[in-house]
């Protein structure tokens, strides 16, 4: 593993699992880069984060530290998030923040994504994320990437074709085969 770092590559041990994505936000800004693998490609989709807080007059005490009751719905779901003035950093789990102080605990209606804080430290150096020089970068606006993503989820081995030449016949016998299937249902009848 050291001969791969002084090369630039930093390999995952074996017993770690790849992230595939990460938030990269910026000081006093509500712009984030949204980092997110797809296939063999890094994505990097800038977006600026204006986010409709409601405020809701609940309070309840995490770690130690009085928080407060905000809701908001973004990307589909609706969220119920705590934040403590107490800590004066506007930021919180994944792509939130912009609230009067650090949000604690969130998580969406559905029960289905639950973020709690667990520890609170004080670190003296700045965190470099370890990067992989063995990806292609390649910078997005957010339309491009929601177009991006419905076609990898639709057919998430396109980008292998021409890579693996099996697959190009593979690919060209199931287009074929929904053509025809398309055909029968128009016409009624058995092709």
């Amino acid at each position: 593993m050291i001969s791969e770092s002084a090369k630039g590559n930093f390999p995952m041990p074996s017993n770690k699992r790849m992230i595939s994505e990460r938030i990269i936000k910026y000081s006093n800004s509500s712009a984030i880069d949204f980092v997110k693998m797809i296939a063999s490609d890094q994505y990097i989709i800038s977006e600026t984060m204006n986010l409709q807080w409601k405020l809701i007059p609940e309070f309840k005490t995490i770690m130690n530290y009085k928080t407060q009751k905000t809701t908001i719905a973004y990307s589909g779901r609706n969220w119920t998030a705590w934040f403590s003035k107490d800590i004066p950093f506007q930021n919180g789990p994944y792509k939130f923040g912009g609230l009067p102080g650090l949000i604690l605990e969130m998580e969406d209606s559905t029960k289905s994504h639950y973020y709690i804080i667990t520890a609170i430290k004080s670190i003296q150096d700045d965190f470099t994320y370890p990067v992989s020089n063995n990806n292609k970068e390649i910078k997005i606006s957010h339309p491009q990437y929601i177009k991006l993503y419905k076609n990898y989820r639709v057919n998430p081995v396109a980008h292998l074709v021409g890579k693996i030449p099996d697959l190009r016949i593979s690919m060209e016998l199931q287009s074929v085969a929904s053509r025809r299937s398309g055909n029968w249902k128009k016409s009624g009848k058995k092709p």
